[in-house]
Parts: C-alpha cells; structure tokens; sequence
C-alpha cells in the first residue's frame, strides 16, 4: 500500500464543518466518496484540521492509502472529477509511508476577513464576516503584542475540548487590507504551533470587540492571566475563517 497526501481547498458554507457526522453532510464524507469512486472501495482520509461547519480552507493537507491504481501526477485532476464543485484538490503526490497530516503537523496558519459597515457584495456573503459600523484600526493593532508569544490561551478556548494544555504559541499576528471583487476587506492573519478549539474565532472576536471600543487592548494581558473564557470576547461568525496553510518539518512561516 502506498500512503498519498494532498492539499485541498474548499467552501465550508455547505458542510457540517470537516469529520464526519451522523445527521449531516461533511467534507470528509465528500472527499471519501470520491475516493471510493476512484479506488472501488472505502478509503478512510486523515486531516491537518477538524475545521467545524460553515469554516473554509485553502491550505488543509489530507493523507490516505491505496494501492498504485491511479498515477501520483494524475490525483488532483481524478479527484476534482469525482469530488463536488466546492472541494479542490490543489495538488496531490506520494509521501512517506508513516505520514500523518495532524500528528506530524509542527504549525498552522488561519485567515478571517470581515467587512465593516458596509453591505458586503453578494460574490463574498459567504465569506466574510460583518461588523457593524467601523473599527479602531489603532486599537485593534495595539492589542496584537499582547497575544503574540507562548501564553496559555485558556480564555480562548470553547467548551467541549479538553486539552492536556492549553499553552500555544502565537508567532505572528497581522492586520491587513485588501481588495475582492472591489470591496475592502479586512484579513487577520494568525501563525502559531497549535491552537485550541475555536481559539482563533474567539481572538479575533476579542480584537473586533477592541475595535469597537468594548474593551481596551491593556485588558488581553488581563484576560489571557485570568483563564476564563467569560472575560475575552464574543465567538466570531465561522464564515469568515479559513485554514490558509499546515506546517510541517522544514517549513518556513510566513506572516
């Protein structure tokens, strides 16, 4: 058997977030079907992330086996033939025998974009986030030091996930503008070696509320001390986040 790994892209709109589910639709179960389709028989995925539903990827890393069927050069083009319009095999290969896209994983990087105040074009409804009226731009930056470094992230994380720590670090932190289809868009880029569950839609959900003067960028030390979830921010809306990009051994992180 010989052990495959690609990287897909997808809109989670749809979907019941990324592992399967017995009273709903999930990406998985899609990128399985496919395979089935492609091998005649069932082919259990692996997965860099469990994104959850309504949440996009651009960069999630898949891994499974099967025998040499299928040429390595010819799996993105058979799999986006069998795999639905919103999942994209990007590229697809041979990779070693023990491989393990979340176990092997050494870092992530997710990306939200949200749109202030402003009707958001029917192409990006779904994804991007709106917030009402504008945001302290100034605020926002000010509070991203606090959270960039090794803290334990207690506060960040939802109920339902209990990890053995909650300790991460967070190595790069950005606010950014850009431009879809005419409109301006925020994007807050996070880099880091791991992170809790719902920990990323629930910083930015704190840094929206500095923005918008609920609290001030000097309470994040407080709040990250304190460990308690009630005193960050509110869950930002899952479709405004994707799973940009998964790290591994000899990666280099990008902002």
């Amino acid at each position: 058997m010989i052990r495959y790994r690609a990287v897909l892209a997808y809109d989670g709109t749809g979907y019941c977030g990324w592992q399967r589910q017995a009273n709903g639709v999930t990406v998985q179960q899609k990128v399985e079907e496919g395979l089935a389709a492609l091998y005649g028989r069932t082919i259990p995925v692996l997965a860099a992330g469990r994104t959850d539903s309504g949440v996009h990827a651009s960069g999630q890393v898949i891994s499974w086996q099967a025998g040499e069927k299928i040429a390595a050069g010819r799996l993105p083009a058979a799999l986006n033939h069998v795999l639905p319009p919103d999942i994209r095999c990007l590229a697809a290969g041979v990779t070693e025998a023990g491989f393990h896209p979340r176990h092997w994983a050494v870092g992530k990087k997710y990306c939200y974009r949200f749109v202030c105040g402003k009707v958001v074009w029917p192409f990006l409804a779904r994804y991007v986030a709106t917030v009402p009226g504008e945001i302290d731009e100034m605020a926002v930056r000010s509070a991203l030091p606090f959270l960039t470094g090794r803290h334990n992230f207690a506060a960040f994380q939802a109920s339902g996930s209990p990890r053995r720590t909650t300790v991460r670090t967070i190595h790069s932190l950005t606010l950014e503008r850009e431009v879809l289809f005419g409109q301006q868009v925020w994007r807050l880029s996070v880099t880091g070696d791991g992170f809790l569950y719902r920990m990323v839609r629930n910083l930015v959900g704190t840094l929206l509320a500095i923005g918008q003067g609920k609290l001030l960028p000097q309470q994040v030390g407080e709040i990250l001390a304190g460990r308690r979830r009630a005193a960050a921010g509110p869950t930002a809306p899952a479709c405004g986040l994707y799973l940009a990009r998964v790290y591994y051994p000899g990666d280099v992180y990008e902002q």
